[in-house]
């Protein structure tokens, strides 16, 4: 069974747009927080679901 990529698409969304809004309103921490959303979305989700057998 394939793993839904609901939870990744949303995350990656949010990461965008916080990371996008933090440019625009100059705010490098909003900066900082959507690369990290985004990164834990990419690399951490999937390694925690290695070991879901569903």
């Amino acid at each position: 069974m394939e793993p839904s990529l609901a939870p990744y698409v949303i995350g990656m969304v949010l990461g965008f747009a916080v990371g996008t809004f933090g440019h625009v309103i100059k705010s490098r921490t909003l900066i900082l927080t959507g690369i990290s959303i985004i990164f834990v979305v990419a690399v951490l989700l999937p390694l925690l679901r290695v070991g879901d057998p569903g």
